[in-house]
């Protein structure tokens, strides 16, 4: 399926899970989100062959937990997709939720709103997390809210420290070294993220209370950056300390914008990847 908004071309495929696979500045002349390669496909531990690439819905876990399988039911269920003017809306039927998003193109950018209902009659505890990933090639400098860090599965926080750079109000990545690995951590998401590129400067913003950040310098596929919005600092469901009631939904976004020359040619000039 595809949606064409003021310069902006939105590309999901419901056969994998209402992943979006495109997201084309026709501006700028390319795809904001990793693309996908042939190294990026992961097989996971019950078979499934994951793309790593563009922006998948993870719920209602990451890690596999109790009967949940790794990345979650979404990306293993197709979901029902309406496109409207300047909206597309895809709505998931999971075990125990229902997920719906809907995103729209306005302006500069883009909102993703997003409604998670416990489809039970009792409490229920869900983690959801938007799993964008963005290419590295061309990106100067990346700008994340000051927080504590809360390192995710395997991160080890002494190397993160040495990517990252603070100052009063921001962290800084300026520079990634290491190719082969990958650390993944949480941040309050007190603020936006931005990804100062060549050609444009991505500003993204949520009213979720986390950011999961996951860096990949080619470790699983091409280089990224994850910036992930979602509800709980950690990859694993039963670490999830609020609940949800039964019969509730819950409500949450997430944004985009767009900021810079849109009809200029990306350099490539890369000091960052």
């Amino acid at each position: 399926m595809h949606a064409l908004e003021q310069g902006l071309e939105l590309s999901l495929d419901a056969r994998r899970g209402g992943k979006i696979t495109r997201l084309f500045d026709v501006g700028l002349g390319r795809n904001l989100l990793l693309s996908s390669s042939q190294s990026g496909r992961l097989v996971l531990d019950d078979g499934l062959v994951f793309d790593v690439s563009g922006w998948d819905e993870i719920i209602p876990s990451i890690e596999p937990c109790d009967d949940v399988p790794p990345m979650g039911w979404a990306v293993r269920t197709s979901p029902r997709c309406l496109a409207e003017a300047g909206c597309l809306v895809s709505e998931w039927e999971i075990p125990g939720w229902r997920l719906e998003r809907s995103i729209r193109v306005a302006g500069s950018g883009l909102t993703a709103d997003y409604g998670i209902t416990n489809r039970s009659e009792r409490p229920a505890k869900v983690l959801w997390a938007a799993h964008v990933l963005y290419p590295t090639e061309g990106l100067h400098e990346v700008t994340l809210p000051a927080g504590g860090i809360i390192p995710g599965p395997g991160c080890d926080v002494d190397e993160v420290m040495r990517v990252l750079a603070r100052d009063q109000d921001n962290w800084h990545i300026r520079t990634l070294e290491n190719a082969g690995r990958s650390w993944k951590f949480f941040l309050p998401a007190r603020g936006a993220a931005v990804l100062a590129y060549g050609d444009a400067t991505l500003s993204i913003a949520t009213d979720t209370a986390w950011w999961g950040i996951w860096i990949n310098l080619g470790r699983i596929g091409r280089p990224c950056i994850g910036i992930e919005p979602t509800n709980w600092p950690s990859d694993l469901l039963r670490d999830v300390g609020d609940s949800i009631a039964g019969s509730a939904t819950v409500s949450l976004s997430w944004g985009l914008r767009i900021a810079g020359d849109r009809n200029s040619r990306w350099d490539g000039m890369a000091s960052c990847g």
